[in-house]
């Protein structure tokens, strides 16, 4: 039998997939060969194609949630199976990258999930992953397939800025939402009218128009982050300032904090206030957002909310850099702090006293005017 041809160092994706999907047709010297080309690359042969294979398909198709039209999760579901395929094939990010003819930014923008995979380098990927389970290899297409179509969040592009786009892509994805406030209620629990009050004062145009899309920007989040099947814990960390600043009218905030009050009941939500009582404390000045994901193997974000910008730190980003003080395991540490000094019973008792304080009062007066019995005709 002829022996097949040596592949190059660096294929086209076509050759690639033709020929490798002529070594696995053949018989035991092909795939003989196949494992040549991997030690070539530097794979141990410990790593072999087979060892890839029955981890993929030994368990039926990878995890696959249910469907979400938010592409940017796709995309990171879809990045955590890649990156778990090429490290059981044991194959370096630059080595496939050079198989591939990618640039290496190419592909670990794909595996950080940032940017989408095509059906067809999806499946040379894989072939050069040595996965040949059908079923697993079908899932991960549709899954490549979902990840490619228009996010809800297009609509909202030419109102929001790009960073914060990506932030709500990595704000849907999380399991664990820790976020602290100094100044206003957080987004995820504001009410319609709370929130076009807000956003009359932010960065950006104030046009009627602008400001109706960045309020049913917010209303579309909530639910789809809160109202979904399985939503994240949200845990947020408010100062007293948030529920004693009125915003709006007397009938606005008071319908905002009784939202708080109610929402708060959710087996998954944690609000805390922090009473002007306690004084001074870490990060007063500057709202956060500390995310994590249900796989381990993802990096916390952390967005910062500053007044001319906003900025999202990947903790992998940190990593050998010493103590960063703008990394996420540093605002996990502030915000654990800020939990202990607070309690749920008079984060409660705040929120009801904010409540009374905005109700209608009566003047004395007016109160004897009323209870002053008729006089006798």
């Amino acid at each position: 039998m002829r022996r097949p041809p040596r592949l190059a160092l660096a294929l086209p994706i076509s050759g690639l997939c033709t020929q490798l999907a002529y070594y696995r047709l053949t018989t035991r010297l092909h795939r003989k060969c196949t494992l040549s080309l991997l030690r070539r690359y530097g794979v141990r042969a410990s790593r072999s194609a087979r060892h890839c294979r029955d981890d993929m398909s030994g368990g039926g198709p990878p995890h696959m949630p249910g469907r979400d039209s938010d592409n940017s999760i796709q995309r990171r579901r879809l990045r955590g199976e890649l990156r778990n395929a090429r490290e059981r094939a044991g194959l370096t990010q630059q080595v496939v990258a050079e198989g591939m003819e990618w640039s290496p930014s190419k592909l670990i923008r794909i595996e950080a999930g940032t940017v989408g995979i095509s059906v067809n380098d999806l499946r040379a990927l894989l072939a050069l992953y040595q996965v040949t389970d059908k079923q697993a290899v079908e899932s991960l297409v549709q899954m490549a397939r979902e990840a490619r179509q228009r996010s809800w969040l297009h609509d909202y592009r030419s109102v929001a800025t790009p960073k914060y786009i990506s932030y709500l892509g990595y704000e849907a994805s999380a399991s664990t939402i820790r976020n602290f406030q100094p100044d206003v209620i957080p987004g995820l629990l504001q009410t319609e009218d709370y929130a076009d009050e807000i956003l009359r004062y932010l960065r950006g145009p104030k046009t009627q128009d602008r400001i109706d899309t960045l309020v049913r920007l917010r209303v579309e989040r909530q639910e789809r982050i809160l109202a979904r099947e399985n939503p994240p814990e949200l845990r947020c960390i408010l100062d007293e300032s948030t529920i004693r600043r009125r915003v709006g009218g007397a009938d606005t905030m008071r319908l905002q904090l009784e939202h708080l009050k109610s929402i708060s009941q959710r087996s998954n939500i944690t609000i805390r206030i922090i009473p002007f009582t306690h004084g001074f404390y870490r990060s007063i000045r500057v709202p956060y957002v500390v995310l994590e994901f249900p796989d381990p193997a993802d990096n916390n974000v952390l967005f910062l909310e500053y007044p001319e910008n906003d900025e999202i730190i990947r903790e992998d980003s940190t990593i050998g850099h010493g103590e960063d003080p703008t990394a996420p395991p540093t605002y996990l540490e502030i915000f654990g702090e800020l939990e202990r000094i607070t309690s749920d019973d008079e984060s409660r008792s705040l929120i009801e006293e904010a409540i009374q304080a905005v109700l209608p009062s009566v003047s004395p007066l007016v109160t004897k005017a009323r209870t002053k019995p008729p006089e006798a005709g």
